[in-house]
């Protein structure tokens, strides 16, 4: 008797229907194999396991087995947070460098030679490709740091080609090493889009889920090719806790990593009466706020010879009805040698602010500004930076990039004194819209004969061809606008 199936109009024998089911059962295997979760019944869980250990690649997707990570001395991922000034990105240089040669991370001070072998061997581990560091930022993206479509040119044709981001390309590079482990150090993981950034790669962190893990698992990326994060691959991320995107870190991401807290060290101060002033300032800040992330690292303590990155950004969103005022003032005094660069960001949000910077530069010190500064509707922003280059070969440079939108008011002071042989420059730039306005003030006074003192300023509104330009590109006026716009600031 012959049994006959009605699809579609068409009649399709018994056999036909155990092909296709065969067919589909196969298909279903074979994906299951692809993600390691096919199981055959004539082995044990351990078994599979030890099969999976050894075999040398699996009969599809190409990616290699691995065996059980051995070295469990250190997390997969972890990420070294604390107060300013702590040394979280000097110390995660330390961090890497125990991990690729197996030892307990070394917490004792450095001499200058000492940390200069140090950085030696950091620099020969990273032209080896097994560490690679970057930082992640508002505009960093999936694209950068896994994998996008890049455009290429050949004569006058443009081309799209596949582009592995920097995790892709050292994730690769550690699977298909059997024998050394790999370290990527993320700086500023905390001002990173997570989500963005990381994408369906979050499951995969997770040391489980790490390829040659019981639970191993690998995805297939947007473009179709099939990746895992191997188990030989360490993620060090660091982060200022005094930094208010530390709410951007979700619990997803905060269940994956081990956080490591960089405490001030008093110690590591040479001067005693610094040394009991930062103290005393901690003691009072750790019991008034009741918290250990706005306190005062000792980096900021240290004199000669230091170098120093302050970073302060402020974003605003939202239509909230109070007032919103920022009047922040910082002191800065550089000792011989030392070098200070300071990047203060503030678009939108603030509506009345008033800053101001007083530094003292000392013999043979640097002091670098960069201001980035957008106000829109009716807010007003003043800058005042008080200069005083009093040591010999001192110097300063203060750059001020400001876009003003609506009625918004700007006003930008430097004043710059050069009372020694020494440099100074100072510069306003900034873009008007609407009916803003935008005024830059400079004062700069040679007490010296030596000095020499310059300052500039271009302030304007969006030249017309760039719009053109931009608009010929199938932008409209408003898009072109913010590209430009992002470029100045940026």
């Amino acid at each position: 008797m012959q049994i006959k199936l009605q699809m579609r109009g068409e009649h399709v024998s018994q056999e036909a229907e155990k092909m296709i089911d065969a067919r589909i059962d196969a298909r279903l295997r074979k994906i299951m194999e692809e993600r390691n979760l096919y199981e055959g019944a004539a082995h044990s869980p351990q078994q599979k396991s030890e099969e999976r250990a050894v075999m040398p690649e699996l009969a599809s997707g190409g990616l290699p087995a691995r065996k059980p990570r051995q070295q469990t001395l250190h997390p997969l991922n972890q990420i070294l947070y604390g107060a300013p000034g702590t040394g979280k990105t000097y110390s995660a240089v330390e961090y890497a460098l125990a991990i690729l040669e197996n030892r307990a991370v070394s917490e004792a001070p450095l001499t200058n030679h000492e940390r200069t072998v140090q950085m030696e061997t950091w620099e020969s581990y990273r032209a080896s490709g097994q560490i690679v560091f970057t930082t992640f930022h508002q505009s960093y993206g999936y694209e950068e740091f896994i994998q996008g479509i890049r455009p290429g040119t050949s004569g006058e044709t443009v081309s799209f080609q596949v582009a592995d981001g920097i995790f892709k390309k050292m994730a690769d590079a550690a699977r298909k090493d059997m024998e050394n482990s790999y370290v990527i150090v993320i700086d500023e993981i905390n001002r990173g889009n997570i989500s963005r950034i990381f994408g369906e790669l979050i499951t995969l962190l997770e040391e489980d889920k790490r390829w040659g893990e019981q639970n191993q698992l690998a995805v297939t990326l947007p473009l179709g090719e099939l990746f895992a994060i191997p188990n030989n691959l360490y993620v060090i991320g660091t982060m200022n806790s005094a930094d208010k995107s530390i709410s951007l870190i979700d619990a997803a991401l905060r269940r994956r990593f081990d956080f490591v807290e960089l405490a001030p060290r008093p110690e590591l101060i040479g001067d005693a009466v610094l040394r009991d002033v930062m103290v005393r300032l901690n003691r009072y800040l750790r019991r008034e706020l009741r918290s250990t992330d706005l306190l005062v690292g000792h980096s900021f303590f240290i004199g000669k010879n230091s170098k120093v990155r302050y970073v302060e950004k402020h974003y605003g969103s939202g239509e909230g009805t109070g007032e919103r005022v920022m009047n922040p003032e910082t002191i800065v005094n550089l000792d011989e040698d030392s070098y200070m660069e300071m990047d203060t960001v503030q678009i939108r949000g603030v509506d009345s602010t008033d800053r101001v910077t007083r530094a003292k530069i000392g013999k043979g010190a640097q002091l670098v500004i960069k201001e980035k500064l957008m106000t829109h509707g009716k807010q007003k922003a003043t800058t005042n930076f008080y200069v005083d280059l009093d040591g010999e070969d001192s110097s300063t440079n203060v750059i001020s990039r400001s876009v003003a939108k609506d009625s918004s008011e700007q006003t930008f002071y430097s004043h710059i004194n050069g009372n020694n042989k020494c440099a100074g420059h100072s510069e306003c730039d900034a873009i008007i819209m609407d009916n803003a306005v935008v005024r830059a003030i400079p004062e700069i006074t040679a007490n010296s004969l030596d000095a020499s003192l310059i300052h500039e300023a271009a302030i304007g509104r969006i030249n017309d061809e760039q719009l053109v330009k931009l608009r010929t590109m199938g932008m409209t006026e408003e898009e072109a606008e913010s590209v430009i716009i992002d470029n100045f600031l940026n």
